[in-house]
């Protein structure tokens, strides 16, 4: 028993410490559209559902609400707390600039500011969605 709780205090401060190092790694959810924010801005880790044939990526943004599955094609910049990244769709004919912000450990807001808007379906018509995104860190 005593080393079950020495290994889970382990992975728990191993996890803060992993979180807190790298703020931009990690799974997120907007609880208001239903969709999921994958992202590790430090390292091409993470498979695109779908999207297999071209290896690991920075991330993607899919989901419930969402039109299409958008991956992260660029970063710009990304540091403690702020990042500008790059998103195509999954048919590579849009793309949309996002600038991503913590506002503390758990919470991650998503502003777009491209000309391509995150969209989704709404009776058999697409509908624009808001410019500003809120995310909570689920992993």
């Amino acid at each position: 028993m005593k080393k079950f709780w020495s290994a889970l205090l382990l992975a728990l401060a191993t996890s803060s410490a992993t979180s807190a190092g790298e703020p931009f790694r990690g799974t997120f959810e907007g609880a208001d559209y239903k969709i999921k924010l994958v992202v590790d801005l430090y390292e091409e880790s993470i498979n695109v559902p779908g999207m297999g044939m071209f290896g690991p990526m920075n991330g993607y943004i899919a989901g419930g609400d969402l039109y299409c599955t958008w991956y992260v094609s660029s970063i710009q910049k990304a540091d403690e707390k702020d990042a500008v990244v790059h998103f195509s769709n999954e048919l590579g004919s849009e793309t949309q600039e996002v600038e991503l912000t913590l506002k503390d450990d758990s919470l991650l807001t998503l502003r777009q500011k491209g000309s391509s808007p995150f969209k989704k379906v709404v009776g058999k018509k697409l509908q624009k969605l808001p410019s500003e995104l809120v995310f909570k860190r689920v992993k």
